[in-house]
């Protein structure tokens, strides 16, 4: 159980706090030094590294996750803030994919194609779905951090 939580904890550090990183320090950096053709640019590389980190920290918190409450005796066993951490985990987990299937590809598109105006509306899509993640993120965590003490 011990190496379930611990890589359940890290996966979602890295995951929430890559999260609060871009949308909170490296955009608006980005965006108050660069123009639009140095700046889209390093959002979609930066992006595009970020999910696959993201994508594989989904994976280990819905492994780790549900193997933690079948290890606990099932849904009946845990508390509810477990049950609710499960749903919005599984909200995050689709719209990180969503965010890896539609804007995060058009972005690229338009940043390889140099159509800065494209580039600037799929970050735009990707930013608002990022700070819904974000702070389904910091509830699923605060959630998390208090299962343990809520009867």
């Amino acid at each position: 159980m011990l190496v379930l939580t611990l890589l359940h904890v890290l996966a979602a550090i890295l995951w929430v706090g890559g999260m609060a990183f871009a949308h909170l320090c490296l955009r608006p950096a980005a965006e108050a030094v660069l123009p639009p053709p140095l700046r889209l640019p390093l959002m979609a590389g930066a992006l595009t590294r970020f999910f696959v980190i993201a994508a594989i920290s989904a994976a280990v918190l819905v492994v780790t996750g549900h193997a933690m409450i079948v290890w606990l005796g099932g849904m009946a066993a845990v508390t509810w803030p477990v049950h609710i951490m499960l749903l919005l985990g599984w909200v995050m987990a689709g719209l990180l994919a969503y965010l890896l299937l539609v804007p995060r590809r058009r972005l690229v598109v338009a940043v390889a194609a140099a159509d800065w105006p494209q580039a600037a509306a799929a970050l735009k899509q990707v930013r608002l779905v990022v700070t819904i993640n974000l702070a389904l993120g910091l509830v699923t965590s605060g959630l998390g951090a208090s299962a343990r003490w809520v009867p």
